[in-house]
């Protein structure tokens, strides 16, 4: 090993004790004790930051109730589907998109996720999933949700 790779490996290992504490925990993705614990016997000053100070880690480990299970179940398929969109996602997606459009059919619960740049191609692949259905599985869908 030469002297200049030691001289960047303990460069390294100091500058990473005076990084500031909290930046471990956001870096981390709001870790629990364990891997804190983990951690801080490669970073000492890991085990000293608590997450007293963030406001996100109590509410990421609240215990939410289940949904209750439905009873109701279509009788065949593509009688009722489900569509969702959601976005704008903050970070695009390899192809550019933001938004993601969610169709899920309520007998079989087989779900269709499409890529969205933008909301107003919405209706578009709403279209293009009717005649999927008609060509595809020679079905009608009867209802959306």
């Amino acid at each position: 090993m030469s002297n200049h790779v030691v001289t960047d490996l303990a460069s390294a290992s100091f500058s990473v004790n005076f990084v500031n504490k909290s930046l471990w925990h956001y870096r981390l993705g709001h870790p629990s004790d364990l891997p804190l614990r983990l951690l801080s016997h490669v970073i000492p000053q890991v085990l000293h930051e608590s997450n007293k100070n963030c406001s996100i880690c109590p509410l990421a480990k609240q215990h939410r109730l289940s949904f209750p299970h439905s009873s109701s179940i279509s009788p065949q398929p593509f009688d009722l589907i489900h569509c969702d969109i959601w976005g704008p996602f903050s970070t695009k997606s390899l192809t550019g998109s933001s938004y993601f459009l969610t169709i899920v059919d309520d007998h079989t619960r087989f779900t269709w996720i499409h890529l969205l740049e933008n909301k107003s191609q919405t209706r578009t692949h709403i279209q293009a999933f009717f005649n999927l259905v008609e060509t595809q599985f020679n079905a009608k869908i009867k209802s959306v949700r």
